[in-house]
């Protein structure tokens, strides 16, 4: 056929058996040789001549430690037929037919699908050879570690470091220059080509999607470090060399500590608004002790409130924003929640909470802040969720519930008071779909109970509030309102509780409702 390829079974033997030292000595002596050999192999885990992969390599650690490897070395993968699927039935040649009932491992699909394939999409940065260089992994106290295998790879400027440890125990050392290549080493630092300018490197893993940041000098005086388990393995990309005027990535270094975080650039928005998150919790506290309109506007959350725009007026989006118009929504808002909360089967601490939250931030978004604002909303909610003691089980739902009464309020107009019309929006819109967890499984479509229950309220709140900010009601209207909403809610608690949380089910409940509810 004219492909040219090297069947390597010292691949899948050698790291099988863990003969990690000859496997590298193989790859040390073909770059020595000539490195567009190491294009030339087919590395493979398992062929018709051998047992399966899961039989050889098992199906953790070990198993999609070599995966990586195999995935990301100069060459060609070849995945074995069964292999992604999990098979333990040897397919050999002389097979007919399959013997074993087996079907697929759908955790171990799932995992190959979150570490595996996108690497395999990124073979342009691991096929070549031009930029491959094999890393020495020295311990602490007793020289190289040659169960660890560590490389890089790059095209133009984009780089990517492979670690891989071989071995049941751990490893605890520093990657910082290459494996002599015919008396010749490379460092780390210009193995991935960083910018020696700048103050630091940010990268991700791709294995554990955790982002990381290390001093530039740190990188080229010492490496990376690293302490290493049983099997474990990473795989860093996306290296990007910062500036830092604001002093803020140092703050973030210092306090991750080596350590990884979920997104760099939500942590950096962590340290630059703690403070006003911080007087957002407060807000949350005082209004929840306040209990009636009576004692809310007090002292303390006019206080409170004056310190929130002195903070945010330190912030160049804020420089002309209307304070004033702010405070007398969020006053006419708090005490419309406060209004609705005297009706107490409607709102659970959990929904009047959200509520609250939203009811605080929701007018705070500008123009120029709308890409930091996500984050702030994000970081306030998750704050807020471990901080609350009366809804522990559920505090979790309280960013997601934020989010989605932002999406309303921007993206939605007032239903009609009517279930069916609440029904009709949640199960179209796939935002709210979302929020539910609908999904399905075995035939049938299900939704999130715990979800549910907090939706019911949180409509409720958002549309009674929207009608008095819009309607301009006085009392009487606004108090028929507050029952008319009331007895909606009941209604479709009802229905739920009757529901099993099945999509259809609910709907079907619903339907067999008068289109309108009339309240004695």
């Amino acid at each position: 056929l004219g492909m040219h390829r090297v069947y390597n079974s010292a691949f899948m033997h050698m790291l099988r058996d863990e003969e990690n030292s000859k496997y590298r000595r193989l790859i040390i002596n073909t770059l020595e040789l000539d490195p567009e050999i190491l294009k030339r192999y087919v590395n493979f885990m398992n062929n018709p001549d051998e047992d399966t992969a899961i039989a050889q390599f098992g199906s953790d650690g070990k198993y999609f430690g070599t995966c990586v490897l195999m995935s990301t070395l100069p060459g060609l993968p070849m995945f074995g037929h069964g292999q992604v699927e999990g098979y333990s039935e040897k397919y050999g040649m002389e097979y007919q037919r399959a013997y074993y009932q087996e079907l697929p491992n759908q955790d171990l699909i799932n995992r190959h699908v979150r570490e595996i394939f996108p690497l395999l999409l990124k073979r342009y940065l691991f096929a070549e050879v031009s930029q491959f260089i094999l890393y020495e992994y020295f311990t602490e106290n007793s020289g190289p570690d040659e169960d660890v295998f560590a490389y890089s790879n790059r095209v133009i400027t984009e780089a990517a470091l492979v670690v891989f440890h071989n071995k049941w125990g751990t490893t605890k050392g520093q990657i910082k220059d290459s494996v002599p290549i015919n008396g010749k080493s490379i460092s780390l630092f210009n193995g991935l080509s960083l910018n020696s300018k700048a103050q630091f490197i940010i990268f991700r893993d791709q294995i554990t999607n955790l982002e990381y940041i290390r001093k530039t000098m740190d990188i080229s005086n010492n490496g990376l470090q690293f302490e290493l388990g049983a099997y474990q393995y990473h795989v860093f990309l996306d290296f990007e060399s910062v500036s830092d005027p604001s002093g803020y990535y140092a703050i973030l270094e210092a306090q991750l500590n080596g350590g990884g975080t979920e997104n760099i650039e939500k942590s950096l928005i962590d340290i630059k608004y703690t403070p006003i998150i911080n007087i957002f919790l407060e807000l949350v506290q005082v209004v929840i002790s306040a209990q009636s309109i009576e004692k809310l506007f007090t002292t303390q959350i006019n206080n409170s409130i004056s310190n929130l725009e002195n903070a945010l007026s330190q912030i160049e989006s804020y420089k002309s924003f209307d304070f004033q118009l702010y405070r007398e929504s969020l006053y006419k808002n708090l005490s419309c929640l406060l209004n609705m909360q005297a009706q107490p089967e409607v709102f659970s601490d959990l929904g009047y909470i959200s509520i609250l939250s939203w009811l605080l931030l929701k007018d705070l978004s500008t123009d120029n802040s709308s890409s930091e604002w996500p984050f702030i909303i994000d970081i306030f909610a998750y704050k807020l969720s471990a901080s609350i003691d009366t809804v522990p089980s559920s505090a979790h739902l309280i960013p997601k519930t934020v989010d989605l009464l932002m999406f309303l309020e921007g993206n939605t107009d007032p239903l009609d008071l009517t279930p069916r019309d609440f029904t009709n929006f949640w199960f179209s819109t796939p935002e709210v779909e979302a929020y539910l967890d609908v999904h399905s499984h075995d035939g049938i479509t299900w939704f999130n109970k715990e979800s549910f229950e907090l939706l019911i309220e949180i409509f409720i709140g958002y549309h009674y509030i929207y009608n008095l900010k819009e309607n301009k009601m006085d009392k009487e209207q606004l108090d028929n309102t507050k029952i008319h909403l009331a007895h909606l809610s009941s209604i479709l608690q009802t229905a739920l509780s009757k529901s099993d949380y099945q999509v259809e089910k609910y709907i079907s409940l619903i339907k067999e409702l008068p289109a309108k509810i009339e309240v004695e």
